[in-house]
C-alpha cells in the first residue's frame, strides 16, 4: 500500500476533482492517498475513483495539468484491488 500510495501521489495528486475524487478522497498528500487506497482496497467506489483518474477534455484542462490517464489508471486501480484483495483476505 506504501507503494501504491506514493505511486498515485505522483500520477494522480493534480487531477481534476469529480464526483468520487474529492477533498476527502484524493492523491494530493500522503495520508491522503493512503485513506484514498484503503477505502478502495474496502471495494467502495473504487471504481468511481478511477474514473475519475481517467478525466479527459473537455472536462480539465491540458494546460492546467489537470487531465487524467486514461490507459494507466485502470492498470493501476485494477492491479491495486487485486493485490489488496489477495492480502486481506
Amino acid at each position: 500500500m506504501l507503494i501504491y500510495s506514493i505511486l498515485g501521489m505522483n500520477l494522480f495528486s493534480r487531477i481534476k476533482h469529480g464526483e468520487f475524487l474529492n477533498e476527502d478522497a484524493n492523491f494530493q498528500s500522503f495520508w491522503g492517498s493512503m485513506q484514498t487506497l484503503f477505502r478502495a482496497s474496502t471495494g467502495e467506489s473504487f471504481n468511481g475513483i478511477m474514473h475519475d483518474c481517467m478525466i479527459q477534455e473537455p472536462y480539465c484542462s491540458n494546460g492546467d495539468g489537470n487531465c487524467g490517464y486514461p490507459v494507466f489508471a485502470p492498470i493501476y486501480f485494477t492491479s491495486y484491488y487485486l493485490i489488496a484483495a489477495y492480502t486481506l483476505l
